[in-house]
């Protein structure tokens, strides 16, 4: 069975804008928005966060590496940008973090959405 972490489709939609030509992602990029993904679908989807944490660092790590871009100590930074990441979303109200929610599906996030069947 594959696994689908939020971080791709959230790097998806980020760049959904200029996806002709999406700009070059810096290692630093990559890993903030791979922890944000972790932290909003911890946040909005039903399920484990660690493992919502272990899908979104593993996707950043096979990213990084493809590129070749990851940084020797990718798995502190990672923790690092997580780890605020969760500080700021714990800081906000319980309608600030819905909002978020609200928000990323609005931009095509969809959180514990069942895959659509295929036409044969």
């Amino acid at each position: 069975m594959r696994r689908i972490t939020l971080a791709v489709p959230l790097l998806v939609a980020t760049f959904a804008a200029s996806a002709a030509n999406p700009p070059p992602m810096s290692a630093a990029q990559v890993i903030q928005l791979t922890a944000a993904g972790a932290v909003a679908a911890g946040n909005c989807a039903k399920g484990n966060i660690a493992e919502h944490r272990r899908n979104a660092h593993e996707a950043a790590k096979q990213m990084l590496t493809a590129q070749h871009k990851l940084p020797k100590d990718f798995d502190a930074q990672f923790a690092r940008a997580y780890d605020a990441e969760a500080k700021y979303m714990k800081a906000k109200s319980a309608s600030e973090r819905q909002a978020v929610c609200a928000r990323l599906e609005a931009q095509g996030v969809h959180f514990n959405a069942t895959p659509p069947k295929k036409k044969h």
